[in-house]
Formats: C-alpha cells, sequence, structure tokens
C-alpha cells in the first residue's frame, strides 16, 4: 500500500488510473498464492495416520473390510512372463509372474491433500493394514525377486482401493500322467487360495478387463503351450467353503525329439538283425553276433528313452512301441536257432561219415581183423546183406561187390556151411593173447602196437573173397561180432597169399579163399564215394529247408513289423498332423 500511495503521490494520477493499478496487483497476489499452495501440497509426505481412522480401535487388521456385511471380494490378475524347468521326474515346473491383487478398504481414510487418482505407499504399511491372506496351493517353493529392488508395490486410489503388485519365481507341482508318452498332453495349474477365510468373509474373483495374461513368446524344449485360461477351483473342507483360484496350462509334447532320438534308431536296430536273413546259415558266429549285438542296444535305447521319467507302474506307449521292437530283434535270434535245429548238427554227420567210411578203409596198409572178445562163443556168419545192413544199402547193390562172391561154398570145422562170398577160419591156442597176425606166415606175433587182446576160442573168422582173375587174390578177414573195442590189422604191403592153415585146424578151404586186395581197395573206394553223396544229398535237403526258413523271414518279420507301426502310431500318433 505504501508503494501504491507514494506512485499516486509522485504521479498525481487520476482515479481511473488508481483503480487499474489496484486491480493488476490484486492479480498478481492471487497467482502467487496459487504456487504456493501447490507446492506445498507436493512436498508435504503422507503418515500412516492419514489414511487409518481416527480411531485407530475401529481397525483391526485380522478382519476382512466387509461392507454392508458382504463379504470381502477380492480382484486377481496374472500375468505369466516364463515357463521352463518343466521336469518329469519330479513332476513339477516352474514360471516367472507378475502378481496382483486388488481389494477396497472402507475403513481408511483418503489424505487430505491426496490429489492424482492414486498414491504410492510405503511398502511397510503392509504389515499395518488388512491384506488377503492368499496363497499358492501347489507351489514346492515361492522365492521373492529383490533385484535391483523389491520387486513389489503398493497403490492407494481415490476410491479405496488397495492394488498390491508383486513379482515372483513359483516351483509348482503338476500331477503327469504318462500312458501316452511321449504322445501324451499335460495339464498343470497355478492354485491361488485364502488360508484362514471361509467364502462367508472373503471371495476371490478374476478381474473383470484383463485376468490371466500370458507373454507369447514363450518357448519350450520338450512341451508345445496349447491353451490358457482362468477357472475357479472353490475347495470344501472339513473348517468350511475356502475360495480359490486357478490358473491352467495345456502342455502338448514335441515328437520331434523322440522321433529322431528313439523312433528311428530303434527301428534301423530292428532292421540290422534282419540282415542275418541273408547271411549264410553256417557262418554260426556272424548270425549269433549280430543278433545279440542288436538285442543289448535295443535293451539300452529303452533304458534311455525313460531315464527322464519317473518309475511308474503301468505301461506307456513308448513301453509298447520298445517292447514290441525288443520282440522282433529276439525272434529273430530265435529264428536262427530254428534254422539251426532244421540243419542238424554238420559236425555230426560228418563225424558218422568219417567212422562209417573208417570200417571199410583197406588200402595198401593191411586187412582189417575184429575179433570176438566174448570168449567160448562162435558167432554167426556174415552174409553180404548183413554187410549192407552195416555199411549202407548201396554196398549191397554194389555190381563189383557181387561179382567179388565165389560160386562155391566154404565149410567150417563145426560142418556147417559158409555162405558164398565167406571163409571159416578158426585161430587156436587160446592160451596167448594175439597182438598182430603176420600176413605172410598167418602167425600170430606179439609186437603190434595195436594193444594185447584177450585170449579166443576157437573165434570164427569169415573172409569175404573176390579174384582178381590173375590169380593174385587178397582177402580181409573180419570176425561178425557186437563187440569192435578192439581192431588187430594184418598189415600188408605186398600182394598177399593166404596163410598156410595148420593141421587140421581149417578145413574146407578152396585156392579161391582169397580175396583181392585191389578188388576190396575198389569196394571201399565205391563205398566211400557213394556215402559221401548220401552225406552231401541230406545236407543239401536240410540246408534247402533252413534257407527255406530264412526266406520266409525275409518278408514274414518286415511286413509284421509294418502291420505293428501302422497299430502303434493309429493308437497314440497325432491324428491332426493327418
Amino acid at each position: 500500500m505504501r508503494l501504491t500511495i507514494n506512485l499516486i503521490a509522485k504521479s498525481r494520477l487520476t482515479t481511473s488510473g488508481i483503480y487499474s493499478l489496484i486491480t493488476a496487483s490484486v492479480f498478481r497476489l492471487l497467482i502467487i498464492s496459487t504456487v504456493m499452495a501447490e507446492i506445498s501440497d507436493l512436498d508435504y509426505p503422507l503418515e500412516l495416520s492419514d489414511i487409518m481412522p481416527q480411531n485407530s480401535k475401529l481397525y483391526d487388521k485380522m478382519r476382512p473390510p466387509k461392507y454392508k456385511g458382504n463379504a470381502t471380494e477380492v480382484l486377481f490378475h496374472v500375468t505369466v512372463m516364463s515357463l521352463d524347468t518343466i521336469d518329469e521326474s519330479s513332476m513339477t515346473y516352474t514360471c516367472d509372474v507378475f502378481f496382483a491383487q486388488s481389494w477396497k478398504d472402507n475403513r481408511l481414510r483418503l489424505p487430505d491433500n491426496m490429489t492424482s487418482e492414486y498414491r504410492l505407499l510405503p511398502i511397510e504399511w503392509l504389515e499395518k493394514i488388512w491384506r488377503p491372506d492368499s496363497f499358492f496351493k501347489n507351489a514346492k517353493s515361492v522365492t521373492f525377486q529383490t533385484m535391483t529392488i523389491p520387486n513389489h508395490y503398493i497403490w492407494l486410489w481415490k476410491d479405496k482401493t488397495i492394488l498390491y503388485m508383486v513379482k515372483l519365481t513359483l516351483v509348482l507341482s503338476c500331477p503327469m500322467h504318462f500312458k501316452n508318452y511321449p504322445h501324451d498332453t499335460q495339464t498343470c495349474n497355478l492354485e491361488i487360495e485364502s488360508i484362514s477365510h471361509t467364502t462367508d468373509d472373503l471371495i476371490f474373483t478374476w478381474d473383470k478387463e484383463m485376468p490371466l495374461d500370458v507373454d507369447k513368446g514363450i518357448e519350450l524344449p520338450q512341451l508345445e503351450l496349447i491353451s490358457t485360461k482362468s477357472d475357479d477351483c472353490t475347495t470344501v473342507y472339513s473348517t468350511g467353503q475356502f475360495t480359490c483360484l486357478e490358473v491352467v496350462f495345456k502342455f502338448k509334447r514335441r515328437l520331434g525329439y523322440y522321433l529322431f532320438h528313439t523312433y528311428v534308431p530303434t527301428c534301423l536296430i530292428v532292421i540290422m538283425s534282419w540282415i542275418s536273413f541273408w547271411i549264410k546259415p553256417e557262418a554260426v558266429p556272424a548270425r549269433v553276433t549280430l543278433g545279440v549285438t542288436s538285442l543289448l542296444t535295443l535293451s539300452t535305447q529303452h533304458a534311455n528313452s525313460q531315464k527322464s521319467l519317473p518309475p511308474v507302474s503301468y505301461i506307456k506307449a513308448i513301453d509298447v512301441f520298445m517292447s514290441g521292437c525288443t520282440v522282433f530283434v529276439f525272434l529273430s535270434l530265435m529264428e536262427y536257432a530254428l534254422v539251426n535245429i532244421v540243419m542238424g548238427d554238420i559236425a555230426d554227420i560228418e563225424k558218422k561219415k568219417s567212422r562209417g567210411i573208417s570200417n571199410l578203409i583197406l588200402g595198401t596198409r593191411g586187412i582189417n581183423v575184429r575179433s570176438n572178445l566174448k570168449g567160448g562163443q562162435t558167432a554167426s556168419m556174415m552174409p553180404a546183406e548183413t554187410i549192407a545192413t552195416k555199411f549202407g544199402n548201396d554196398v549191397s547193390r554194389d555190381k563189383s561187390f557181387s561179382t567179388f562172391l565165389p560160386n562155391s561154398n566154404s565149410i567150417g570145422d563145426n560142418g556147417n556151411s559158409v555162405p558164398r562170398g565167406h571163409t571159416c577160419v578158426h585161430l587156436r591156442n587160446p592160451s596167448r593173447q594175439i597182438n598182430h597176425i603176420d600176413p605172410y606166415t598167418g602167425n600170430p606175433t606179439g609186437d603190434s602196437g595195436y594193444g594185447d587182446i584177450p585170449p579166443v576160442q576157437n573165434e570164427p573168422y569169415f573172409v569175404s573173397q573176390e579174384s582178381n582173375g590173375n590169380g593174385t587174390d587178397g582177402g580181409d578177414i573180419s570176425e561178425y561180432s557186437n563187440n569192435s573195442s578192439s581192431h588187430p590189422r594184418i598189415n600188408s604191403h605186398q600182394p598177399a597169399s593166404p596163410p598156410p592153415p595148420p593141421n587140421g585146424d581149417i578145413g574146407g578151404l578152396h585156392n579161391n579163399n582169397v580175396i583181392s586186395q585191389q578188388g576190396m581197395k575198389n569196394l571201399v573206394h565205391d563205398v566211400q564215394l557213394k556215402r559221401q553223396k548220401e552225406i552231401r544229398d541230406l545236407m543239401k535237403k536240410k540246408r534247402e529247408k533252413a534257407v527255406l526258413v530264412d526266406r520266409i523271414s525275409r518278408w514274414l518279420f518286415p511286413t509284421s513289423f509294418i502291420l505293428l507301426n501302422l497299430v502303434y502310431w493309429a493308437l497314440f500318433g497325432d491324428h491332426n498332423l493327418w
């Protein structure tokens, strides 16, 4: 005012000028006072007492803020930022979420200086006011994020609504079912429930505008997130009905990994086991090694395909496939066992062949003599039919054998008639052991390396005969007996003449009682060739049967395996792919 009076006095202004000056001054003062009031409001900090009732005893933080007797409604919003570490063995999964819950508490006061839509409150006030007692029902562990600052905040809106937002890392349980593994679809939940208030006092509901928000960029290595939804899971317990909300994640397993690491290698192992059907049946080591190696490799593959799964008691889809493949490999190994049974024991056939031929081999080294070790017995004579029985039917049908039988009969000293082709020879002197018979003198000697022979009494030996037409004969002195434990031989490197008979020992010997050694060699050679041909024919027939088994297996196994795959993929495969 003093300034105004001085101006008036000095300038001697008119009345209208004075009024204009006063108006301008008042306007300036109003502007200054408004700015100062706004500055005062911004700098003024909130205290807990600014929002609490004036009578603090009227506020109970343990009781929900009911309005007109109705249950307190808490709105929830969940933002899923990531899903990872889905572990089948422990049946858990991990997710990062923004967890928001809001409620209205009419017992609170709004601050006098509150001008914005909401006001940020100190996080410590959560311990002083009521908040929902929500917890994650299926959580194994909850991690609160503190980098770089604690990741949570509280807002107070003008309508007395409180918003609490927090970022959490959750490890949640997820019951999984593996009957269709690896073609399975898993459903995992995130459950939020009240721990101490029933639905009479507290109700959880999803936010009407945006209850759930899932990041579109979520990618999992083995599972695909195919759907999400928010749902209600209110549960009744013995203490009452408790409100509950849940987020449902639905996953489908990606088949690419298992296709290239399980199915294709397993099929190749099965196909590899079929290579044995094209290998010769005689190649025992190759076929057995291939079958056993395929079986062991498949067992290892089966174990590796399930090492990430918990040990469950029911049969899974992968078990059906792997077990079917294992059966195919095992049957391919058993198929070779059947081939061996059909072929028979080749070594045994060769042994029998050698044994049969060795009984007939004479050569130029001597004549086979088989003595009857049953003392005092006289062996029956050995006709041509008996020889055919012992050495094969080919002998009886052999022309050289029939020509070598003489036309006359010999008479033994017992008065019996000796059949054609035989001569009865008695070797006496039972008191000594016969070790060797000299082919030139016919006398027994003791210097043979064939071992001792027990004493014999009037042992008849029957000599098959054949004349070579030149007067030079050779012979085989053999005794027809069931006991062949010892085989004394008469060595004859030169054409041998029959030994001179002792006085009165042998009667009825003819000049043709000497067998042509060359004729006997021809006989043995023919019998040997026929026996070899017979064995070759038998082995050929058996081998043809074995090869037939392999040929049937070459188309039976692949056809059955293709049928198994068609049934398997029809039952467990993803039909949407077709």
